[in-house]
């Protein structure tokens, strides 16, 4: 009876021994799912409603990344990335929060764009401030408030990856409003998990 236990002891020990044991990161890739709202051009989805245009786009990681070690200082955590494009030609005033976008996979995990307080806290115990403020000011979409008729803005959505396996994810694009009125926009997508040694 012992010996049993003490094998499961050893190979539990030996996992956990550095080097020993071997990191996975997974990649993903979202195949847009087509709805009657939406429009796609490759991987790019656009979305019109109200007169407010939104178009999200998978990228592989945004330019700035490379730039920091952030983005593979950790072995067990990854990211995926959208390029996101909100035009507004409503006639009035857009809010748009990214604190209330999420995106959920079949299997109900859950993941929220990281903000740029996040970023901020994480790049700054690593880099000085002037190396990387004015570029996720400009690169990372943060709260707008609000986005004047005519404008546009184009910017990147950063999620951790997440952990189950799911097969399917929907991007929600929560409490945007446009004169107080609430508008959202849902991005259906299939996943496509592969795991890389």
């Amino acid at each position: 009876m012992k010996r049993p236990v003490l094998a499961v002891l050893a190979l539990l020990l030996l996992a956990a021994t550095p080097g020993m044991a071997r990191e996975h990161r997974y990649t993903y890739e979202f195949e847009p799912i087509t709805t009657p709202l939406s429009f796609t051009i490759g991987k790019r989805v656009i979305i019109s409603s109200k007169g407010v245009t939104v178009s999200l786009e998978q990228v592989h990681k945004p330019d700035f990344a490379n730039k920091f070690e952030i983005f593979q200082a950790e072995p067990d955590i990854y990211f995926f990335y959208f390029k996101i494009t909100i035009r507004n030609r409503s006639g009035q005033p857009l809010e748009v929060n990214p604190i209330f976008f999420s995106a959920l996979d079949d299997r109900r995990e859950f993941r929220k764009p990281l903000n740029y307080d996040q970023l901020y806290r994480m790049l700054g115990k690593i880099y000085q401030e002037s190396e990387f403020k004015d570029i996720l000011e400009k690169g990372l979409l943060d709260f707008h408030s609000p986005l004047r008729n005519g404008d546009k803005i184009n910017a990147i959505l950063i999620f951790r990856n997440f952990k189950e396996k799911g097969k399917e994810c929907i991007i929600k694009l929560d409490a945007m409003s446009i004169g107080g009125k609430p508008l959202a926009f849902r991005f259906p997508y299939k996943l496509k998990r592969t795991e890389i040694r």
